[in-house]
């Protein structure tokens, strides 16, 4: 997609802006290096700048993609709690004693959060293994069992995907920001030397990622 160069507000570029900005600036830089005569680490800055921010910009993690894990996420909490309260149903019809529901983490209400739905679970897996080593008679099949404990796994592993796929998004964010951050620098930095040499209406400004006063009053 095509952008064009609406005004000189560098500070103000969304991303798409900043990178179509930058891309003028670093392919056509190389014609116009003798009327501009930059100093070197201009010059060095603008001829990569395109580059670099565009390698820079590839850590952001799609938003929507991020969305999407957690979406998963809760979907499987919400197989483990329906799974889970099926399990209980089935357990208290078999075990009476409040000591026993206590062990087996099926006492009370069924937890509305995750991590004490996770903890209940864990609960209900580790009693049935202890009450099938004492041999009790009222232990329900393993399979019942193993499919909350593959159901709690699966709860973890997604929400643990979810939270560590979010931090990662925030670091490449702060990270690409301030990169952001340098270039607004180094474009206000290098307008401000293409104006004291050129002026204001030179139409190199449209070549290399800026407007021309020539064409639209700039705003920088």
């Amino acid at each position: 997609m095509a952008y064009v160069i609406r005004d000189n507000d560098v500070a103000n570029d969304d991303y798409a802006m900043r990178g179509a900005r930058l891309l003028l600036l670093s392919r056509n830089i190389g014609e116009h290096t003798g009327e501009l005569d930059l100093p070197d680490e201009l010059l060095d800055w603008a001829v990569e700048a395109y580059d670099n921010w565009n390698e820079a910009s590839k850590m952001l993690v799609d938003t929507l993609a991020v969305e999407e894990i957690f979406r998963i996420a809760q979907v499987a909490t919400a197989a483990l709690r329906t799974k889970y309260q099926a399990t209980k149903n089935l357990l208290k019809t078999r075990y009476l004693s409040p000591d026993d529901r206590e062990i087996y983490g099926i006492a009370g209400r069924t937890p509305v959060k995750r991590p004490e739905l996770l903890a209940k679970a864990r609960d209900m897996v580790n009693a049935h293994q202890r009450f099938s080593d004492l041999g009790d008679p009222n232990v329900i099949p393993n399979a019942m069992i193993n499919a909350v404990a593959a159901l709690a796994d699966d709860v973890e592993t997604k929400h643990d995907d979810a939270y560590f796929q979010k931090d990662r998004g925030h670091k490449a964010s702060v990270a690409v920001r301030a990169h952001y951050n340098r270039d607004t620098a180094m474009l206000r930095t290098f307008y401000r030397w293409c104006v004291a040499k050129l002026g204001r209406d030179s139409t190199i400004f449209i070549a290399i990622g800026f407007r021309s006063r020539a064409i639209k009053t700039d705003s920088m």
